[in-house]
């Protein structure tokens, strides 16, 4: 028994080295020329917009809506859309509409269609996601990893990279 607790202990060391890891590696990847060379397109491609929408879908639709909140504070009109019966808006010939879609995995074949459906409207597309997502960054006209991978502390995952990443984005559109 005296054993296996002490097993016990060095695998919680371990584990809690892993959330360390983690969160080590989030600050890391927030400093590479990659995430912040991302964060300027997508603040240059907002800039340059005639209209400016966020699409989350599920836990990302309160996200979509805070961070559509920020944006309206800051002087740039945005609508944060937590659903996809939301219609989607004509624009006129010439026009350059944006939407930010907050990547969530558990509704990925809904986001699939979803940009299909506002590619064929002509939006620009930037996806924010906290993972990669292989097949879909083609889709999208730019992609922003919020982190290197889903950061785990524990058993909970947590979305302080993607609301960084949002509120970063909303920073740098004031700058």
């Amino acid at each position: 028994m005296k054993y296996k607790i002490k097993e016990f202990y060095e695998q919680q060391d371990q584990e809690d080295n892993c959330e360390i890891n983690d969160i080590e590696g989030f600050v890391e990847h927030i400093k590479s020329n990659d995430y912040l060379d991302r964060l300027k397109k997508a603040a240059d491609l907002i800039k340059g917009a005639d209209s400016f929408q966020i699409l989350g879908l599920g836990v990302c639709g309160d996200i979509a809506k805070y961070t559509a909140q920020r944006f309206c504070r800051a002087g740039f009109y945005c609508y944060g859309i937590d659903d996809v019966n939301y219609p989607i808006l004509e624009v006129p010939e010439g026009a350059h509409p944006v939407i930010l879609i907050i990547y969530n995995h558990f509704y990925q074949k809904v986001i699939f269609e979803q940009i299909n459906k506002y590619k064929s409207k002509n939006y620009t597309i930037i996806m924010v996601s906290l993972a990669h997502i292989g097949k879909f960054s083609q889709l999208c006209d730019l992609t922003i990893y919020a982190s290197d991978g889903i950061m785990k502390v524990g058993q909970v995952e947590s979305g302080v990279p993607m609301l960084y990443t949002l509120e970063k984005l909303t920073d740098e559109v004031i700058k």
